[in-house]
């Protein structure tokens, strides 16, 4: 077994703010088993912590007509009072109320059979958590597209693996996930046994087994596929110890203080705009991208309808589109999604947005959702719900977009945020084969074509004759113009050699041919990517939890 290791990418004075708040970073995840990336070093866990708490207490900026740090305590408070409630509902949870719990440490993710790298996150968040003293929360981001309902398993048998996709469900329309009900009940319910009898030859008892009772039984309760996910994952990680709160975005998007947040950025949206485009413009150039949607799109005009950075729909038609505003009075705001949705809001000429606030508020009542798109998401969650917040790889690489717009937007200094991820693959046994064994008999293969008198038996007469006559060729100055003849000499020599190394490379292609079959094998079962639930019951959480102590040592 490989032991643990971990990755610390070269950065100078991680936990400071950069002159250049766009920059290119090289962030990648582990590439061996069992190795994990932190971002910045966790042994300065404690001093980012306490700088991104000094920085709020410093901030005087105002929002919404109060101080930004009044409205960020009382988003705090409805995140906790809501986090605590949700989890309680299905597992234990701390018994103190939010004014009693102290600073917030935050992460975040879909409501996915995820792989392990995100897992280990949540450990990170839990152990760092308990480090730090503070409260650890994990939102569960169901506003974005629920993808294909089924995971991708190996099965077959180890002479010829393959992977297989096991559906949870049956395949519907495109809704966000907080939207995505199941289809088909007996398909959910026969998923674990489904998954395991498919895995069979490779892990005998893999976590889906003890996993999947918590998801029917979350389903029961919820009706809603990821939430029934993510709430039988998180009582998992209570069976290994692991101390967490978790909510679901949709529920923070329900709160006053997110209702402020969302107005203030429609009443100054082309301001915003403007310099959310400046700063996707740059990035791309620092990153060489010339994609025109990565890392996300322009906000587009169009006539007098500007698009904002969140997703409209509503309960009766679950169909996430981007929301546009336009002004058409001096006093009025209007929402749309230029199709079904179109709201018109009243703008008091003297109203801090509390009104604007208070509309969207009712709107939500009435079934009408409105979401924040990624940069968005991680933008209120950093600037007004945690003291640090703990990235993917994925979002730790965007997220410099955020830190220009809480910069030159929002006017305060971005608080720092954690890269954390880890590479760990199924404990299956493969083969010591590396692509290296194959490229060297690729090179002795075309060693015998054109160098063939170095692997014969220079003792035949007719060999040695050939032998000498190529040294010859090689060795003599040719004249000019007699270049062609001379290259078309060795030719000649090459290929009538080639009768006495073919003994040789019809051994070397058979040995290429298996070597290439075991590595056709082993890319089959030694993806990063296979869900958590795929690995063993008595492997993974000790595994993830050794590598935790090695990055926190």
């Amino acid at each position: 077994m490989n032991t643990p290791r971990v990755l610390v990418p070269r950065i100078v004075t991680p936990f400071t703010q950069s002159n250049r708040m766009i920059e290119y970073r090289r962030l990648r995840a582990p590439v061996h088993d069992r190795e994990a990336f932190f971002d910045p070093p966790c042994s300065v866990a404690d001093e980012v912590f306490e700088q991104n708490i000094a920085r709020q207490r410093a901030t005087t900026v105002e929002f919404a007509g109060r101080q930004m740090r009044e409205l960020a305590a009382e988003a705090r408070r409805e995140l906790l009072a809501d986090a605590l409630t949700y989890t309680r509902e299905y597992r234990d949870a701390p018994d103190y109320s939010p004014d009693e719990a102290g600073p917030v440490l935050l992460a975040g993710h879909q409501p996915q059979l995820f792989h392990p790298g995100v897992l280990f996150k949540n450990f990170a968040l839990s152990a760092l958590g308990e480090r730090l003293n503070a409260t650890a929360v994990n939102l569960v981001i169901d506003n974005d597209a629920a993808g294909p309902p089924s995971i991708r398993v190996p099965t077959g048998s180890r002479e010829a693996p393959r992977v297989e996709a096991i559906p949870l469900d049956e395949p519907t329309s495109k809704v966000p996930y907080e939207e995505r009900g199941v289809v088909d009940r007996e398909l959910f319910q026969r998923f674990g046994s489904h998954v395991q009898k498919s895995l069979q030859p490779f892990v005998p008892n893999p976590l889906v087994t003890r996993l999947w009772p918590y998801a029917i039984e979350a389903l029961s309760r919820s009706g809603n596929l990821g939430h029934a996910v993510a709430q039988a994952r998180h009582r998992l990680e209570a069976d290994w110890g692991l101390k967490s709160l978790e909510l679901p975005l949709s529920r923070v998007c329900r709160t006053a203080s997110f209702a402020s947040f969302v107005a203030t950025v429609l009443r100054e949206l082309s301001r915003f705009a403007e310099i959310h485009n400046r700063a996707v413009h740059e990035y791309r150039r620092v990153h060489h991208l010339r994609s025109h949607t990565h890392p996300v799109p322009d906000l587009t005009t169009d006539s007098d309808w500007q698009e904002a950075p969140f997703w409209v729909w509503s309960s009766e038609e679950p169909i996430r589109r981007r929301l546009f505003v336009r002004h058409p009075a001096p006093n009025k705001i209007e929402l749309t999604d230029r199709a079904s949705q179109r709201h018109c809001l009243s703008l008091p000429a003297h109203d801090d947005g509390q009104a604007v606030a208070n509309q969207l508020l009712h709107l939500a009542e009435r079934g009408i959702k409105l979401r924040p798109r990624a940069l968005m998401t991680t933008l209120y969650t950093r600037l007004f719900l945690g003291d640090l917040f703990l990235h993917g790889i994925g979002g730790a690489k965007y997220d410099q977009l955020t830190d220009v717009l809480m910069s030159q937007f929002f006017g305060v200094s971005p608080p720092q945020f954690y890269a954390v991820t880890a590479t760990m693959l199924l404990p299956v046994q493969r083969a010591s084969v590396t692509k290296e064994d194959v490229r060297r008999i690729e090179q002795h293969l075309r060693e015998l074509r054109f160098h063939p008198e170095q692997h014969v038996d220079s003792s035949l007469p007719n060999v040695a004759k050939l032998c000498e006559s190529k040294r010859q060729w090689i060795s003599n100055d040719a004249p000019r113009g007699s270049l062609h003849e001379r290259h078309l000499a060795i030719q000649q020599v090459n290929a009538a050699l080639q009768p006495y190394v073919e003994g040789q490379r019809t051994r070397l292609e058979h040995e290429r041919q298996e070597l290439s079959e075991i590595l056709r094998r082993d890319r089959v079962l030694a993806s990063r990517e296979f869900s958590f639930c795929l690995f063993p019951d008595d492997y993974l959480p000790a595994a993830l939890q050794g590598l935790l102590r090695n990055c926190v040592a």
